[in-house]
């Protein structure tokens, strides 16, 4: 849905869009009276909301780039980064102040300024051009159906490339939130104080502003396979984006991007709800974190496998056709000879 909505909207006013919802679902939360609530406003709203931002901003940095694609991407997820370290402490000290219902409210209003930063994107296309685009999206669904609009979107799975990063990455997105829901009660089991448990997922945003701006750089070299990269390095978040760009090209960048999303969205429910789960029956946080680390690995293990085939296919077929060119140029040389 997003995708569509993208398409119809243009880059601006799906992030605003995005900003909007995904405000009304945090600070509607503020009235939350049972957990059903919570998931309806806080997940799936809010959710939604935040897809569609992250969809629009995201196409629209990778329109922008393509030298310098990686490192723009790593710097633009800085932000996430900074958020990861600041938010944790910022929430506690909101709720010590104002309660759980008043940090919800206050939170609402933050996420509402991301309206703001959407209202300056440029978009990639004009208002001609995706008038062009839907109208002749139009034609072509009144003169062959409804489902001949959606189908062009998973026309992206039939590139295998694609279809196995997506797979890989939807498997190691599960684990990716347990860390940030698990490590305070794993801390406070091992009665480690408030004060400084909090500031394990704050090293985690540090860590992340080092890696991303590191790798962004070294993924940009031109020997480098980026996609290999993603499965080797687990670097998830900012090279999703532009491994989708080097298999697809722009063409097909906000399908890839929507349907990969899409995708990493249904994966990430259950992550968290299997920690709990594991937690139930072992009695201990371990198992849960040893299985987090295993869906990471094993994603990009699916990844990089391909790849390295992928290569040495590639390197096989070239060294055959090397040998044939070879062949017939000393055909072509032996037959100049006897005739001369």
């Amino acid at each position: 849905m997003d995708v569509f909505i993208l398409r119809k909207l243009g880059t601006r006013w799906t992030a605003i869009m995005g900003a909007v919802l995904a405000c009304c679902g945090c600070s509607v939360s503020f009235l939350a009276d049972s957990l059903l609530f919570l998931y309806l406003s806080y997940g799936v709203l809010q959710g939604f909301g935040f897809s569609l931002l992250f969809l629009s901003a995201t196409l629209t940095l990778n329109q922008y780039f393509e030298k310098r694609r990686s490192l723009a991407n790593a710097v633009a997820n800085i932000g996430s980064g900074v958020g990861t370290m600041a938010i944790v402490p910022l929430l506690q000290m909101m709720i010590s102040e104002y309660t759980w219902r008043g940090a919800l409210l206050i939170t609402g209003g933050l996420v509402l300024n991301c309206a703001v930063f959407g209202a300056l994107f440029r978009p990639f296309y004009t208002r001609q051009e995706l008038s062009d685009m839907s109208t002749e999206s139009k034609n072509s669904v009144e003169a062959t159906g409804i489902w001949n609009k959606v189908k062009p979107a998973f026309s992206v799975f039939i590139n295998v490339r694609y279809t196995v990063v997506v797979i890989g990455v939807t498997l190691g997105i599960q684990a990716y939130f347990i860390p940030f829901n698990l490590l305070p009660d794993l801390a406070n089991g091992m009665d480690i104080p408030e004060e400084r448990y909090t500031w394990l997922i704050s090293t985690i945003g540090i860590s992340s502003i080092a890696g991303r701006l590191i790798f962004g750089r070294v993924t940009d070299m031109s020997r480098v396979n980026r996609v290999a990269f993603l499965g080797a390095a687990s670097v998830w978040t900012y090279l999703q984006a532009v491994s989708v760009a080097d298999i697809h090209g722009m063409e097909k960048l906000s399908e890839g991007i929507g349907l990969m999303f899409g995708f990493q969205g249904i994966s990430v429910l259950l992550g968290t709800p299997l920690a709990g789960w594991l937690y139930d029956v072992t009695g201990n946080y371990a198992t849960s974190f040893y299985v987090a680390g295993s869906l990471f690995s094993i994603g990009g293990a699916i990844i990089l496998v391909f790849e390295v085939s992928r290569t040495c296919r590639k390197s096989e077929l070239s060294h055959k056709s090397y040998q044939v060119e070879e062949r017939v140029s000393d055909n072509i040389f032996y037959v100049m000879n006897t005739r001369h």
